[in-house]
């Protein structure tokens, strides 16, 4: 576990560390993927068990495809629907801010990017939270399993109706393709709309939710983006860094030897996790860091990665974010928490960090 935050920004770039399985020792291929032999995940290779060469080939469709523009364009179906959620939220009795709000909004988000109906959401976002939260690793081989199929099919109703949405414009790049060894495969599109699926949409809730938490916890904070609006954007920057919803980073494999400050890591296909929740406490780089700060100019965060693997859809969080948040906060000047006296009910895994509920009241 690397956790200084030198440290874990050199290791997310270090060309010996791998997402690919292929370099993870058998022991995790066993644990993880169910098989010693197998270097693939069944839902298929994409950006994020991909390096190199590999990695580029998968990740420059989806640059193409997911531009500055789309996301932007974006914007008043993400007003539309949070306004439609916070319309039918209770006066003067709690409401829970996952289950009621983040969650519904973002999968909605999710989903109409990459193409999947309302009809199908709520099985899509319980997929999802089994592939995030598994009961056990029975539970996660099974949830892969059955999420990929639906996937598949996914793909292959947009071969016959696209539409305006990511995959469809993925294929759509694919057919202008002039080399055919840089098309994707269904396999592989397969691969990007999973990722796609549960990391865009589990980061987005739990960055709506620990950004409310955060200030609703810090009312002298809360008071300051009150007065002051345009705050906003630094108080998520700060949520990222104080409670953002990534714990630890992708995990990767050691290739080969290398040293991470005065630690040998041995190039046998070990684990390596770095941990993102504790890099961004590290008082070596963010002065009183365990202060909750929406003025802090030190911006360096590696909630969205660094280096090859940098998120995406960092721009598309950052924006589901705003506007969630900054929607709740106008339309409900007196939200606060249902009950302050009880601990956040914080979701357990070195992965994600975030909430399983937060009880909110407005009056």
């Amino acid at each position: 576990m690397i956790l200084g935050y030198p440290e874990a920004k050199g290791a997310m770039a270090h060309p010996a560390l791998r997402v690919d399985w292929a370099y993870a020792s058998p022991q995790w291929r066993a644990q993880v993927l169910g098989d010693t032999q197998t270097t693939q995940p069944p839902q298929g290779r994409s950006v994020a068990t991909s390096d190199n060469v590999d990695h580029k080939r998968l990740r420059q469709p989806l640059i193409q495809a997911f531009t500055v523009r789309r996301i932007q364009e974006l914007a008043p179906f993400i007003e539309q629907r949070a306004h439609q959620l916070i319309d039918r939220l209770p006066p003067h009795t709690p409401f829970d801010l996952v289950d009621e709000y983040a969650a519904p909004l973002t999968i909605a988000v999710i989903c109409a990017i990459l193409g999947i109906s309302d009809l199908d959401q709520n099985r899509f976002r319980y997929l999802a939270d089994r592939l995030s939260y598994p009961a056990s690793l029975d539970d996660a081989h099974a949830a892969r399993h059955e999420i990929t199929p639906l996937l598949r099919q996914l793909v292959a109703s947009k071969h016959d109706r696209p539409g305006d949405d990511l995959l469809s414009h993925l294929l759509q790049i694919n057919r202008a393709v002039s080399v055919p060894q840089d098309m994707l495969t269904d396999t592989e599109l397969t691969g990007a709309m999973f990722t796609l699926l549960n990391a865009g949409h589990q980061t987005s809730i739990h960055l709506v939710t620990n950004t409310l938490l955060c200030l609703l916890t810090h009312p002298e904070q809360l008071g300051l983006l009150r007065g002051n609006s345009s705050l906003l954007g630094m108080a998520l920057e700060e949520t990222l860094r104080y409670e953002g919803p990534i714990g630890g980073a992708l995990r990767r494999f050691a290739a080969e030897d290398l040293s991470i400050g005065d630690i040998l890591i041995p190039g046998d296909g070990s684990q390596v996790m770095i941990m993102l929740s504790s890099a961004h406490r590290d008082p070596r780089h963010f002065p009183d860091p365990h202060r909750f700060d929406i003025r802090r100019r030190n911006t360096e965060f590696l909630a969205f990665g660094h280096g090859p693997h940098y998120c995406l859809g960092a721009a598309l969080g950052r924006l589901e974010a705003r506007i969630a948040v900054g929607s709740l906060l106008d339309r409900m000047p007196g939200i606060s928490l249902a009950h302050p006296e009880k601990d956040p009910d914080w979701r357990p895994g070195p992965i994600f960090r975030g909430l399983a509920h937060l009880s909110l009241i407005h009056t």
